[in-house]
């Protein structure tokens, strides 16, 4: 029987481990709070009508589709992003807010599961210190190590850090669950974490096995007797692995950009990511240089990586052994490689590694060190304190907070993270394409140009960095290279619509109309509801004399959009130069009444009244 005395110093310890866990993340991450939105933020948040309506849940867990943003079939990632909106709307302060407590309450249940599993490994008689201590340490580790820097302060990778929280809840909710006769509470609170997980990112997947597993190594259950003793319980986490399945089945290929019908194939692919679990390794124990896209960078000769395929057969052999032993230490190997499977399975063209995948699976490396270590050293030194790992695992875990504190800080900027990102990562494209559309934002377009010519070396996609160096040209007045960057882009794209457009107002604005029409005719084409390319079409005819096609044309755009008032000020221009001047008046009226203050109205509509009071009464 625990005693009251017993119980209550668990209890303090416990509570003040907690709190010394949930200070420490808030210090290390008290410079991200009004960190930008980047990159994928911006069509996930910014541009995403359907979390401006928190009590409309029919549209919030709705998300997206067939775009290929983050939040598309995670309804649970886009409803907490409501939230988010309804609280500050755009205003960044509150996601960085949530995105902490999120994590903050992750590294609670990471205490909570190492704790109560150090306690249930039979042979190590670990008190009950121990085990609080030893779950202190990693769960410390494991909040600060500036790993987690990109599922924190990079907003919408919330994907991933609020799957690990209801991974780890459904977890530590089973563990509980099974350490009490009044069971029925936990057992309900796991499977509703683990569906609710299955709601917000797919590599929720593994959970339930994760599960299964634990009862067979840590319960010493056999897997037929775990099976038959909770046979509702897997049942359940077996329906919202379905979930799951029809949720990732809605998004096909995530806009083109992951799945097997993508344009990359799976071994094309998959030989990136021997290596890649070679990176993830390194940056847990040198986290110095992270990268915020890694992009593409392909595999050209196998035999460039077979030292990699070497280290990761050796790994797995290892860990099968232990897994087959029944030990804890495959449980963790599981842990880590089951994680990271989906991601590494699944072809994707847009980065062949991501260091947000490595949330959950870090937890398996830093609690092999940590306890491993600690377990060693006992059996070696029998009265070695428990108060030397605690110093030790602080004064990492103060090193991995300051380096955290500092990759906090090239969040800072948009453009500050995409030179950060360049200048580890020079071979990749998209990171200097990127750069170059911020730099030209900035009105730095020299700078813009020499990352719009890098992208263009790097590829893919180098399509849109032609049209985008074609525009910076065109803003510096340098034709003859937006001419010929424009048609790059069309040449590798010819149902590009806006190269086709862009193309053709700098034509027009060389004088050669007869090759600008050509553009605009195609864009318009391409895109039948372009209509800026039809009312440049209908100009350029007006300025050929086609006058009774650019009439057409102008006619066309307004029917489809009575909006447009420069389509309104064109045909009455069309009208003035057919002779037809009240229709001509008519026209620059509805212009005027659209923009009272619509200089090229007010000109067009007294040139025409001159006219009609010079012309000869009847």
């Amino acid at each position: 029987m625990v005693s009251p005395l017993n119980s209550t110093r668990k209890s303090y310890g416990s509570f003040w481990a907690s709190l010394g866990i949930i200070v420490a993340i808030f210090s290390v991450y008290q410079n991200s709070y009004f960190g930008p939105f980047v990159f994928d933020d911006i069509p996930a948040i910014l541009e995403n009508p359907t979390i401006h309506s928190l009590l409309d849940f029919r549209q919030v867990l709705s998300p997206p589709h067939g775009k290929g943003i983050t939040v598309e079939g995670r309804p649970l990632v886009n409803l907490s992003l409501a939230l988010n909106y309804a609280i500050s709307g755009t205003e960044v302060w509150s996601y960085h807010l949530l995105n902490l407590i999120i994590h903050s309450s992750a590294s609670l249940f990471v205490l909570g599961i190492v704790r109560r599993t150090l306690l249930r490994l039979r042979g190590l008689g670990l008190h009950t210190s121990e085990a609080l201590g030893l779950g202190f340490s990693v769960a410390l580790m494991w909040a600060l190590h500036p790993l987690q820097t990109e599922s924190v302060t990079y907003v919408i990778q919330r994907a991933e850090s609020l799957m690990g929280l209801f991974y780890l809840a459904s977890l530590y909710c089973f563990i509980r669950g099974t350490e009490t006769k009044q069971s029925a509470g936990w057992i309900i609170s796991s499977v509703a974490a683990c569906l609710a997980g299955m709601a917000s990112k797919e590599v929720m997947i593994s959970a339930p096995l994760i599960i299964l597993v634990y009862d067979w190594i840590i319960n010493e259950l056999s897997l037929k007797d775990a099976l038959k003793k909770r046979s509702l319980y897997y049942l359940a986490l077996t329906v919202s692995a379905c979930v799951l399945l029809f949720l990732a089945l809605g998004t096909g290929t995530r806009g083109g950009t992951s799945g097997f019908g993508i344009d990359i194939s799976p071994w094309t692919y998959w030989k990136t990511q021997f290596e890649a679990m070679w990176h993830y390794l390194a940056l847990v124990f040198w986290p110095k240089n992270l990268v915020f896209d890694y992009g593409v960078q392909w595999v050209e000769h196998f035999v460039t990586i077979i030292p990699y395929v070497l280290f990761l057969m050796s790994l797995v052999v290892v860990s099968a052994y232990y897994l087959v032993k029944r030990s804890w230490i495959g449980l963790l190997a599981l842990f880590f490689f089951a994680i990271l499977a989906p991601t590494s399975v699944m072809p994707g063209n847009r980065q062949i590694l991501a260091e947000h995948r490595m949330y959950l699976p870090l937890l398996s490396v830093i609690s092999l060190l940590v306890c491993g270590g600690y377990f060693l050293l006992r059996r070696s030194f029998q009265k070695i304190s428990l108060k030397l790992i605690i110093v030790i695992a602080l004064i990492l875990s103060a090193a991995l907070g300051l380096r955290s504190y500092a990759r906090n800080q090239d969040y800072s900027t948009v453009i500050g993270l995409y030179q950060d990102t360049v200048l580890k990562r020079p071979q990749n494209g998209y990171a200097h394409y990127n750069l170059g559309k911020l730099l030209a934002e900035s009105g730095k377009p020299q700078e813009a140009i020499s990352e719009y010519q890098a992208a263009i070396k790097y590829g893919p996609n180098t399509e849109q960095a032609h049209y985008n160096l074609g525009n910076t040209f065109t803003d510096l007045n340098r034709y003859d290279e937006a001419i010929a960057e424009f048609e790059a882009a069309i040449k590798q794209n010819p149902t590009y619509s806006k190269a086709h457009y862009n193309l053709g107002n700098v034509l027009v604005g060389l004088g050669r109309l007869n090759e600008a029409l050509v553009e605009f005719t195609t864009a318009a084409h391409l895109k039948p509801n372009f209509l800026e390319a039809q009312d440049n079409r209908g100009g350029v005819l007006l300025e050929l004399g086609r006058y009774p096609e650019a009439e057409e044309q102008f006619l066309t755009v307004i029917t489809k959009n009575p909006m447009i008032v420069d389509a309104h000020i064109n045909l009455g221009n069309t009208y003035r130069l057919e002779g037809k001047l009240k229709e001509s008046i008519e026209q620059f009226e509805i212009a005027l009444r659209l923009d009272p203050r619509c200089v090229p109205a007010q000109k067009g509509l007294t040139d025409v009244r001159a006219l009609l009071d010079g012309a000869p009464r009847l």
